[in-house]
This record gives C-alpha cells, structure tokens and sequence, in this order.
C-alpha cells in the first residue's frame, strides 16, 4: 500500500474520531437519542469505534474505485463525485448491516426507531470523505 494511501486513511480515521468526540457533546441538546451510546463507550472507545468503521468503508470504496477506475483514489474531479455518489450507497449499506446486526448493540436502537437507517450513517460517512479529500490536498501538495 502506498503512502499516498495509508496517509488518506489515516487522515479520515482522525476526522471521524474527532467528528464522534463532537457529536458526543453536541447529542444531549439535539440528538437525545445518541445519549445511551455515549454513556455505555468512552470517548475514546466511541471514537475508535467511528474511525474503524470508515477506515473499514474507505477501504472498500478504495477497492470498488480501483476495480472501476485502476487507482485505489481518485484521480480528478469527476471520478471524485463518482467515488462520493458510490460512498453514500456503501454507506447507507453499511449503517443498514450495523443496524441489522446490532454491532454496537442495544444502545443505538433508539436512534435508528427515531432517524432510521442508511441516510445517515452513509451522509457521515461522505462528510468524512470530503473532508479528508479536502485536508489531503494539502497534506500531498
């Protein structure tokens, strides 16, 4: 794997570990539902859980671009809106089997009976990506 690569990975599982550190701050005033999440996972546990799942995302979206394009990242703009409409498919695929098969357990039910499941695990999954893609450009330039 190449540097290139490894850096990108990197990049997105800092972003979503800070991004979950947040969300957990700002859940008890506008997502109530997120809260016994929060109090069953550290901060750190929570935001571990976050980074790997969209390092594991990013990994299969790496894949499915290579096999389409021949490169693990895109290239240019338009393989980049590609990448991110096929992102929020895998996204939304993933949150439906996290959901399904109650891989953070009981404690995210209530916010999937109250926000349902798909939209947005895969929106938090794009964000993600847009932003790596983002602070990568500088990170490589």
């Amino acid at each position: 794997m190449s540097m290139k690569i490894i850096i990108f990975l990197i990049i997105i599982f800092i972003i979503s570990f800070i991004s979950d550190i947040i969300l957990r701050f700002v859940s008890p005033n506008y997502i109530q539902s997120l809260v016994p999440y929060f109090e069953k996972h550290s901060i750190i546990e929570g935001g571990v859980y976050a980074g790997i799942t969209i390092v594991i995302a990013t990994i299969i979206m790496m894949y499915i671009n290579k096999v389409i394009f021949g490169e693990f990242l895109p290239t240019s703009l338009k393989e980049i809106i590609i990448f991110m409409i096929m992102a929020f498919v895998v996204g939304w695929i993933i949150d439906v089997i996290i959901m399904k098969a109650d891989i953070f357990g009981p404690s995210l039910r209530s916010f999937y009976e109250t926000y349902g499941t798909g939209f947005w695990g895969a929106a938090s999954f794009v964000f993600a990506l847009l932003l790596t893609f983002i602070l990568n450009k500088f990170v490589n330039n």
